[in-house]
Order: structure tokens, then sequence, then C-alpha cells
């Protein structure tokens, strides 16, 4: 029974570290996509 619990326990915690670093990928996602977006908002602003 004592293995049951530390397996469920191991499969939430990698669960929740997978989570995390999905997190972390995607807020690194968003800081590139606002950069891409001001190089692009700044190239139409230069070509008007």
């Amino acid at each position: 029974m004592g293995y049951l619990v530390v397996a469920f326990a191991a499969v939430w915690i990698g669960i929740a570290g997978y989570l995390g670093w999905l997190a972390l990928r995607l807020r690194g996602a968003r800081a590139e996509l606002a950069a891409v977006s001001e190089l692009v908002r700044e190239s139409s602003a230069e070509k008007s």
C-alpha cells in the first residue's frame, strides 16, 4: 500500500512540474510575441 501512495505522489509531482514548465514556456512565448508585435508596429509606422 505504501508503494501506491508513493507512486500517486510521484505522478502528481510530475504533473505539477510539467505544468510549471509549460507555464514558463508560455510566458517566454508571450514575451517573444510582444517583441515581434512591437517590431511590426515600428516597421509599419516607418513606412507610413
